[in-house]
């Protein structure tokens, strides 16, 4: 994976380098593509959405959104290396007002603070955040990956009232869940866990909390 680093202002080559490899855009095309990924998604077949949501996004690169729903595909198909690229050249190739932006920021930190390993990173990203919501739950994730889960569901009880998003609140619930199992405390995750299933749209956060909710079946009610 190369090395990920975000500044708030891309640099001319990085822009270039990115869209040297996209085709001339067509929207129509584009929409055409994500309405059969859509229909993919419904079969719950991530891998071939993902590939119709990255052919998607290369023929409109300025939508935003193909570019984080192909994504979450990639991190539903447990490939957390590509979600960070994609989103990397999402944010490279994207205005700096898009809407969207700040949730592919948030997004691609959580990735960088947990399974890619790449605080000091995230911790950058963090930084761009003004959003208090996201900006919390990604602070809540850089805790739990420094090993301070008390600290991860403190910040985690403070954010969760702020959130309005159904899938926001899933995923803070799951990183709760996560918080509790470093802990040990097993019981609770699986409570949070019911929370988060409840509410999480998100392929990429069903299938991780369907993940948890494995690794945590053979663990004891509570852990004294």
């Amino acid at each position: 994976m190369r090395l990920l680093l975000l500044p708030l202002i891309m640099t001319a080559s990085l822009l270039l380098s990115a869209c040297a490899s996209l085709p001339p855009a067509d929207p129509q095309r584009a929409q055409r593509l994500y309405q059969e990924a859509q229909t993919q998604v419904l079969r719950d077949d991530y891998p071939g959405a993902a590939r119709l949501y990255e052919e998607a996004a290369r023929y409109a690169p300025q939508n935003a959104d193909y570019w984080l729903q192909w994504g979450d595909l990639l991190e539903a198909t447990d490939d957390s290396d590509e979600a960070a690229e994609a989103w990397t050249d999402a944010l490279t190739l994207l205005p700096l007002d898009d809407p969207l932006r700040p949730t592919l920021v948030y997004r691609l930190g959580l990735l960088l603070a947990g399974p890619l390993q790449q605080p000091l990173v995230a911790k950058e990203l963090r930084d761009q955040l003004q959003n208090p919501v996201m900006r919390g739950d990604l602070d809540a994730v850089l805790a739990m990956a420094g090993k301070r889960p008390a600290a991860t569901l403190t910040i985690l009880k403070q954010t969760l009232p702020l959130a309005t998003d159904q899938d926001q609140q899933a995923r803070i619930y799951f990183h709760a869940a996560q918080a509790h199992a470093q802990l040990g405390n097993f019981a609770d995750s699986r409570e949070m866990l019911f929370y988060a299933v409840n509410s999480a749209t998100s392929p990429g956060l069903k299938v991780a909390i369907r993940t948890l909710f494995t690794e945590l079946i053979n663990q004891p009610q509570q852990q004294k």
